[in-house]
């Protein structure tokens, strides 16, 4: 999210100034995570799912 930042708004985004917050969810896309236990029904990370989460937080 913060690479996607910076290439559209430079450096006014940073590790020290942003916060991403969620509650948890029933209904969001698998395999986004680098945690084994939380892709496990995915069977992995899977790049599409986490590109999806990015590009929705960062438009």
């Amino acid at each position: 999210v913060i690479r996607k930042l910076r290439e559209k708004y430079g450096d006014l985004y940073t590790e020290k100034n942003i916060m991403i917050s969620a509650t948890h969810t029933h209904s969001s896309p698998g395999g986004s995570n680098l945690y084994v236990l939380f892709d496990l029904t995915t069977f992995g990370f899977i790049k599409q799912s986490f590109s999806a989460l990015v590009n929705g937080i960062t438009k």
